[in-house]
C-alpha cells in the first residue's frame, strides 16, 4: 500500500513573509535525498513559492526545507517557446507562466505543471543524487527553450553538444547564512 496519496504537500504554503501560515514548501524529495525541488512562483524571496499565486518562475532545484531558513543556493528549470514575441528573458526577470491550480499536481514523488502561456507540460520527478526533469511542447513549428535560472552570485556553464551534457556551477554569494564564499552549487544536464 503506497501512503504518498494521503500527503498534501500544499498544505501550510499559504504563507508570506509578513504572516505566517505553516511555513512549509511543497517539496518533492526522494527519502534522504540530496536534492529538493519545489515550484517557483515568486522567484528570488525564500519565500518563492505561495499556494495563492497563478503564476510560476518554473520549478526550483533547492536545499531548503522552511521559508525562514532561506536557500544558500538555487536553480530554476523552466521549458518556454520562442515564436519571435512570446519570449522576453533578460538577466533580472525569469520566464513565467499563468499555470492552473487545479490542474497541477504536487506530490511528495512529482511536481507536475502545463504552463498555459507557452502551451508546455513540464514534470519533474527526484532521485537519491539529482531529478529527471521532462518537458512536453505542444506547439507546432515553434522554438522550443529549456531555461536555468541560477540563485543570486555568479554562473558558469559549459556545454558538450557531441554527448549532449550542460555542466556549471553557481557560485553562492560571500557572508551568506555563514556560508563560505567559495561555495558552489554544482549541476549537470543530459539531454
Amino acid at each position: 500500500m503506497s501512503y504518498i496519496q494521503y500527503v498534501n504537500p500544499l498544505m501550510g504554503t499559504d504563507s508570506v513573509h509578513e504572516f505566517s501560515n505553516g511555513n512549509t514548501l511543497p517539496l518533492a524529495a526522494f527519502p534522504f535525498g540530496a536534492n529538493h525541488y519545489s515550484p517557483d512562483t515568486r522567484g528570488g524571496t525564500s519565500f518563492y513559492f505561495n499556494s495563492r499565486d497563478y503564476r510560476t518562475k518554473g520549478i526550483r532545484l533547492t536545499h531548503t526545507m522552511s521559508p525562514w531558513l532561506g536557500d544558500y543556493n538555487y536553480l530554476t528549470m523552466n521549458a518556454v517557446i520562442d515564436d519571435g514575441r512570446i519570449l522576453r528573458v533578460s538577466a533580472d526577470k525569469e520566464p513565467e507562466s499563468t499555470y492552473n491550480r487545479d490542474k497541477a499536481v504536487f506530490t511528495p514523488a512529482s511536481i507536475n505543471m502545463h504552463l498555459n502561456f507557452f502551451n508546455t507540460d513540464i514534470m519533474l520527478s527526484p532521485t537519491p543524487h539529482g531529478g529527471i526533469f521532462r518537458a512536453i511542447w505542444n506547439f507546432e513549428n515553434k522554438t522550443n527553450f529549456f531555461t536555468l535560472s541560477p540563485g543570486p552570485g555568479k554562473a558558469e556553464y559549459k556545454i558538450d553538444y557531441e554527448n549532449g551534457i550542460l555542466t556549471g556551477s553557481s557560485k553562492t554569494l560571500p557572508n551568506r547564512d555563514n556560508i563560505p564564499g567559495d561555495f558552489r552549487l554544482y549541476f549537470v544536464f543530459r539531454f
